[in-house]
C-alpha cells in the first residue's frame, strides 16, 4: 500500500507480513511504514505489531488494523493518518 503526502511531498510505503511462531498456533502480524525518497531508498519510519493470544482465532484483516493502529502511534500529522486510513479501507473494506 503506497500513500502520498503532498504537503510534505513525501510518499509512504505501507507493509504487511505474518510470522508464524515455530511449533505454536501462535500468529504475529506486522506493519512496517517506509519513508520513501528521491534517492529509492526506504527507510524505515515506524513498525507495529499485533500478538495472537493462542485463546483467540485469526483473523488478517483484524491483526492487520491493529498492526497498523500500532504502527501509527508514532509521530505521524492527523491528516497523514486520515490518508493512510482510506486508503487501507480501500484496499482492505470496512469490515469491522
Amino acid at each position: 500500500m503506497v500513500v502520498h503526502y503532498p504537503k510534505s511531498k513525501k510518499t509512504y510505503k505501507i507493509r504487511f507480513h505474518r510470522n508464524k511462531t515455530p511449533g505454536k498456533v501462535e500468529f504475529d502480524t506486522h506493519c512496517q511504514i517506509f519513508l520513501q525518497d528521491v534517492e529509492n531508498s526506504s527507510p524505515l519510519v515506524a513498525i507495529g505489531v499485533a500478538h495472537l493470544n493462542p485463546k483467540d482465532r485469526y483473523n488478517k484483516i483484524i491483526g492487520k488494523k491493529i498492526a497498523l493502529t500500532r504502527a501509527l502511534r508514532w509521530n505521524f500529522p492527523k491528516p497523514l493518518r486520515k490518508m493512510i486510513w482510506a486508503a487501507f479501507y480501500k484496499e482492505f473494506g470496512r469490515w469491522y
